[in-house]
């Protein structure tokens, strides 16, 4: 009997979309979102599935689709959103599509009990595409009544436009950036900084705390379970004051077993130490910060970091304000510094474009991405908050900002950085609400240095846990040692 897979799956791929089987909503087969199925591969399941619908993952295709199930829903999209080319009709409402070029924004569940969702980077988000059956009829496109809906679908599909974050904290209600507090079990109250984390991106989310964490606390505790407890408690608290909702508590333990176990066995090593691996990138790229910022971009998306295809056209398309020019420019450091390795070289022809595998990643607690949008584009500024978050935190209360002493004239760490560039880059951060400046100066042997309150919390890359009192990262001791005395 043929179905909707084993009739349509050849169509979809020779437009470059490659769906697995799906049985009703649910997919037939495992690891469906682990990367592009080949052709012998979608051939056989479709002489597996025949009758199955169509799946797509969001994630893989950088896409985020609300999908409206109720009247409500639709007009809510109408008032909120902007408008698509492609909107797909579902039994109960309609598919919204639009791209994410950058993979940031989260899939939603019915927020705050919403008759819609929204599919989006979580990995298990996806959609069913036209010509998926229904109990109804099928999945079709609105506003088309030709002969060729895959074609047309296909299309749309190439002239998505991007949702923005405006209109998609809007549509979730999710707030641009909160500050929270909880009370470990026996130890003073911390500081958590960031925004909240959205049903769908929960689990991994807790997963990269707690591996993130456990290292310290192993440090503190032991291989005993007094280590794992100390884990759990915590993780509970991060889970209570950020998620949405909050996982339960059999939930959170199981997330904190398992990145203790990970972490006692060697396999969730340490991560390298960042204060020194920061500065030893500004001194290597010196006054080349568009590779910086496409280093850090690499190195946090969802990329495969071994076969990277990057297009100067894509990418200049993908990181707002570049040109063409600006991304050969950085592809260009990156490869002269042999952080990026060439796999294979392009040729004439389109899609014929080199592929790269990064050799390194760089670790910053900065969220390139948003740090970049909210600075508008200024990698300078961008470079100088990634240097500070990674000496003074997050949210130190007064870190000294000295044009000369950071500049490479007295051996600072700004390799082939003027003062006066310096300066533009701390303004321009000042500007955008990053550090505020304070009334007090530090004084210096020769002259007063300026202080400034850094305040990086909405660009984090992920949740920043600080004992407050402590304004610079500290070593294992001190942190008893200020411990014991509060």
């Amino acid at each position: 009997m043929t179905g909707p897979y084993e009739r349509l799956i050849a169509d979809y791929r020779a437009g470059g979309v490659h769906p697995f089987p799906a049985d009703g909503k649910r997919p037939r087969v495992s690891k469906w979102n682990k990367g592009r199925p080949c052709a012998a591969t979608t051939q056989r399941w479709a002489e597996q599935f025949p009758t199955a619908n169509l799946g797509l993952p969001t994630a893989r295709e950088r896409l985020v689709v609300p999908d409206a199930d109720d009247p409500d829903s639709l007009a809510r999209f109408e008032a909120i959103l902007d408008p698509t080319p492609l909107r797909v009709r579902t039994r109960r409402g309609e598919h919204w599509y639009y791209a994410d070029p950058t993979g940031e924004r989260a899939g939603v569940k019915h927020p705050g009990g919403a008759g819609f969702d929204v599919q989006g980077a979580g990995p298990g988000d996806y959609i069913l595409l036209p010509g998926s059956e229904h109990a109804d009829g099928v999945y079709s496109l609105v506003d088309y009544e030709g002969d060729a809906p895959i074609a047309e679908f296909l299309y749309r599909l190439q002239r998505l436009p991007r949702l923005s974050e405006r209109a998609y904290s809007d549509l979730v209600e999710r707030p641009r950036g909160q500050v929270r507090g909880f009370r470990r079990r026996g130890e003073p109250a911390i500081i958590l900084a960031a925004a909240p984390i959205l049903e769908g991106t929960r689990n991994p989310t807790l997963f990269q705390v707690a591996c993130r964490d456990a290292h310290a606390i192993r440090r503190r505790h032991g291989d005993v379970d007094q280590g794992l407890l100390a884990l759990a408690d915590q993780l509970a608290g991060v889970n209570t004051a950020l998620c949405v909702p909050p996982l339960d508590d059999a939930e959170v333990e199981k997330v904190a077993r398992s990145a203790w176990a990970r972490t006692v066995s060697g396999v969730n090593r340490p991560p390298p130490p960042r204060d020194h691996h920061i500065r030893g990138v500004l001194r290597l790229l010196g006054r080349d910060v568009r590779s910086l910022f496409l280093w850090g971009w690499l190195s946090q998306g969802p990329f495969d970091l071994e076969d990277l295809d990057l297009s100067p056209v894509r990418l200049a398309s993908a990181i707002p304000g570049w040109k063409v020019h600006d991304a050969k420019a950085a592809i260009k450091g990156l490869v002269d510094r042999k952080i990026l390795r060439l796999v294979t070289a392009g040729g004439k022809g389109r899609g014929n474009v080199p592929r790269y595998r990064l050799a390194d990643l760089l670790v910053s607690a900065v969220s390139f991405t948003r740090a970049f949008n909210a600075l508008g584009g200024d990698a300078s500024a961008l470079a100088l908050l990634a240097f500070m978050v990674g000496v003074w935190g997050a949210d130190a209360s007064a870190a000294p900002i000295s044009a000369e002493g950071m500049s490479l004239r007295v051996g600072g760490p700004f390799g082939g950085w003027t003062r006066s560039r310096i300066v533009r880059a701390r303004d321009r951060l000042q500007a955008a609400g990053l550090i505020e400046r304070l009334p007090e100066k530090r004084r210096g042997l020769h002259r007063s240095r300026a202080l400034f309150q850094i305040r990086a919390a909405a660009v984090l890359k992920m949740v920043e846990i600080v004992p407050i009192g402590i304004h610079r990262p500290p070593t294992e001791p001190a942190l008893l040692a200020e411990l014991q005395r509060l």
